[in-house]
């Protein structure tokens, strides 16, 4: 959650982005647009100000939470012999195997389209196969 512009008045040339001032409570009037995933707002972005003239700003780090991730991950394999010193292997692997949206960190600047809205998805569910031969 920043805010463009050397509000603080240093302009060393590091960064000049500030925080915002917390005006209200994130927290209320949260806007849920149903069956949406890219753009769904998670926080009021109202109860957030530009910084006043010559501060950083009062918002403190991590005062929000990014929507939660559940990830599972499963694989599974047969080892097939066909002599002593020869088998293969057949292997099958489920990443993101029940397919749950896991969204990007919220974020942006503040007035801008995107301020504390997810804009992108982690991938969604993938499977590979393989076969490997031991010998």
């Amino acid at each position: 959650m920043d805010f463009n512009g050397d509000n603080a008045g240093v302009a060393n040339g590091v960064g000049t982005t500030s925080r915002v001032d917390l005006v209200g409570d994130p927290r209320s009037g949260i806007v849920q647009v149903p069956n949406s995933g890219f753009g769904r707002i998670f926080y009021n972005g109202s109860a957030f100000a530009a910084p006043r003239g010559l501060t950083f700003g009062d918002t403190g780090r991590n005062i929000l939470n990014n929507p939660s991730r559940i990830n599972f991950d499963m694989a599974l394999f047969k080892h097939f012999v066909i002599k002593e010193n020869l088998a293969f292997e057949f292997r099958t692997e489920a990443f993101n195997v029940f397919n749950h949206p896991e969204l990007e960190n919220l974020g942006g600047t503040l007035g801008s389209p995107g301020f504390l809205a997810a804009g992108a998805a982690h991938n969604p569910r993938i499977l590979q196969l393989g076969l490997k031969l031991i010998f």
